[in-house]
């Protein structure tokens, strides 16, 4: 019996949240945190596949459609030349500046405020970025969605070419948008106040890239999913954590 219960993910995901409040060096932590997320993707996987499935549906029935025009479509007079500046300085701050810094600040507040959960949170936002990082390759190679940008200057439509590794070819989901979004929903699983700037920026990094071109608006739909699916480990272990911190 208690062989059966060592194997259940549940009984796991339950010990290592148990373990996760204690004093242990960051390499530690990131293994638990890291293992936590695999496990708990493993027991919410079904949910997962069937939200992705109703989400795609979603995108491709009522919204991919009427995106065929977009490629040669002017900017709306919202998105001005002059604004390319500032919409390349966000679309670049998501790359890794805004996630590095974010990482780095609460870890040095975790060692300020000693408060373990903070360090947690750090380590959260990294290991959110990595999952978001494989959540965004594989449909991005799978599905081979002609850039928009590309598809203006060959004076194409709307394509789509399964499994090419081509860069041109990795329009969806929106990279950008993903990471942006990851970050922030770990943020607001954190404190929500705080999530409150960072939903603006993530809404500025999705719409950067569509004015550039790089992105479709579903595009930037799906990113936005993945995003929030990368960070829904987090919101489960910290909700765990604060009841910990509150005993």
């Amino acid at each position: 019996m208690d062989s059966v219960e060592k194997n259940n993910p549940s009984s796991k995901i339950e010990t290592l949240k148990n373990d996760l409040l204690g004093d242990c060096p960051y390499w530690v932590s990131f293994r638990k945190v890291f293992l936590f997320y695999i496990l708990w993707y493993a027991r919410h996987f079904k949910a997962i596949v069937l939200s992705g499935l109703s989400i795609l549906a979603v995108l491709f029935i009522g919204v991919i459609p009427f995106e065929k025009a977009f490629p040669q479509s002017p900017n709306p007079p919202i998105f001005s030349p002059e604004i390319a500046p500032y919409m390349e300085a966000v679309s670049e701050s998501t790359e890794y500046a805004v996630h590095l810094c974010v990482i780095i600040a609460l870890l040095v507040l975790s060692r300020f405020r000693k408060r373990p959960n903070l360090k947690i949170a750090s380590i959260a936002v990294l290991i959110s970025l990595i999952f978001c990082t494989l959540f965004v390759r594989v449909p991005k190679i799978g599905f081979g969605r002609l850039r928009p940008i590309v598809a203006a200057h060959q004076e194409v439509g709307d394509q789509f070419i399964a499994f090419t590794f081509k860069h041109k070819y990795h329009s969806f989901p929106s990279g950008h948008t993903a990471s942006a979004v990851t970050t922030t929903s770990n943020l607001i699983a954190l404190n929500p106040y705080l999530g409150i700037p960072f939903i603006l920026y993530s809404i500025n990094v999705g719409a950067a890239r569509i004015y550039f071109k790089q992105h479709y608006f579903s595009d930037t739909l799906a990113g936005a999913s993945v995003g929030i699916l990368s960070a829904l480990p987090f919101f489960a272990l910290n909700r765990h954590l604060r009841k910990k911190s509150l005993n």
